[in-house]
C-alpha cells in the first residue's frame, strides 16, 4: 500500500452507492412530505453558510428559486446519480423521474420560493441561542414552516432520520465497494467513515457494518461538511495525522474542498464525463473502485 497514506475514510451517500437508487425509493416521501424536505434542505444550507462565516470563508450564494421539476432534477444530478452506473440503470432512473415529474412539480412548486431578503430566517438572536445541532436545525425549520420547533424536531426525527433508514435495505452498492474496503483493512490500513447524516443503521442495512475503525456523523460536532471540524475530529479519532489520511467523497464542495481545507488528502468519485473536466485539488479522481484500489497500491 501507499507509503504516504496511513488511513482511508469515506463519505457514505453517493460514495458507497449511486444516489439515484436511493432517490427512486424516496419519491413517495417527496410527494407526501415536500414541505418538510424543503425546509430541512433550506435550514441545512443556512447552517452551512453560518459555519463558513465562522471560519472567515465566503459562503456559497443560494441558488434562485426553482420549479418542482427542476428541483427534483437538481436533486438527482448534483448528488452523483449519473456516476458509476450503466445504460440500463440510467434508463431505469430516468423512467422513474419521468413518471414522478408532473406530480412532484405540482406538489413542490408552492414551496420553492425565497423569503424576502430583508427578513432572514436565521437572525443574530438565533445564532446566540445555545443548543444542540438538532435544536438549531429545528429552530430554523420551525421559522421556515411557521411551526413549533419541538414539533418539527420530533417529526424530522421520526420521518426522516428514522423513517429513511429502512429504505437502505438491499440498496445495491457500487461494484467492489465491500471487497475493496476489506482488502484495505487486511493490509493494515485504518478505515473510517464520516457522513452528514447518522450512518450506523444505514451501514447495517447496506451490509457494511464491521468494516470500520471509526464511524462519525458530522452533526455530532455541531457542524456540517465542508466545515473543517468534523474532518479534524475524524483524523484525531482514527489516530492519524490529517495529511496522511485520504478522504473519499462524491461532492466537490462538501467532501473534497472540506477535506483539503482540514489538511486531509482527498479522492473524488464521479462519472467518467466529469472526470475528464475536473481541475480541482483532489489527489485522485476515479469512477470505479478498482481504480481506487490501484491508486492505494502505489
Amino acid at each position: 500500500m501507499r507509503k504516504d497514506i496511513d488511513g482511508i475514510a469515506f463519505d457514505l451517500d453517493g460514495t458507497l452507492y449511486p444516489n439515484y437508487r436511493f432517490y427512486i425509493r424516496l419519491i413517495p416521501f417527496i410527494l407526501k412530505e415536500p414541505r418538510l424536505l424543503w425546509a430541512l434542505g433550506k435550514a441545512r444550507r443556512i447552517l452551512r453558510g453560518d459555519s463558513a462565516l465562522k471560519h472567515n470563508q465566503q459562503p456559497r450564494p443560494e441558488a434562485p428559486p426553482r420549479t418542482g421539476e427542476r428541483a427534483l432534477g437538481l436533486l438527482f444530478s448534483r448528488s452523483g446519480c449519473t456516476q458509476g452506473f450503466n445504460t440500463s440503470d440510467q434508463r431505469s432512473a430516468l423512467s422513474a423521474l419521468k413518471l414522478a415529474r408532473e406530480s412532484v412539480r405540482k406538489v413542490l412548486n408552492p414551496f420553492c420560493t425565497n423569503k424576502a431578503q430583508n427578513q432572514p430566517y436565521y437572525t443574530e438572536a438565533d445564532k446566540a441561542v445555545t443548543g444542540s445541532f438538532y435544536e438549531r436545525q429545528s429552530c430554523l425549520m420551525g421559522k421556515i414552516l411557521k411551526r413549533d420547533p419541538g414539533e418539527i424536531q420530533e417529526k424530522t426525527e421520526r420521518l426522516i432520520y428514522r423513517g429513511w433508514e429502512p429504505l437502505f435495505k438491499g440498496l445495491r452498492l457500487f461494484p467492489l465497494v465491500k471487497e475493496t474496503i476489506q482488502i484495505f483493512r487486511d493490509e493494515g490500513v485504518k478505515t473510517g467513515l464520516l457522513s452528514d447524516f447518522p450512518p450506523e443503521m444505514k451501514l447495517e442495512y447496506l451490509g457494511l457494518s464491521g468494516l470500520w475503525d471509526t464511524v462519525l456523523c458530522s452533526e455530532t460536532f455541531g457542524f456540517l461538511k465542508p466545515d473543517p471540524v468534523p474532518f479534524a475530529e475524524l483524523a484525531f479519532r482514527m489516530g492519524i495525522k490529517p495529511e496522511r489520511l485520504l478522504y473519499v467523497g462524491n461532492n466537490i464542495t462538501y467532501d473534497i474542498e472540506g477535506a483539503r481545507n482540514a489538511g486531509l488528502q482527498a479522492a473524488l468519485i464521479c462519472s467518467s464525463r466529469l472526470k475528464k473536466h475536473y481541475r480541482g485539488n483532489a489527489a485522485l479522481v476515479f469512477s470505479n473502485y478498482r481504480q481506487l484500489y490501484n491508486y492505494m497500491l502505489g
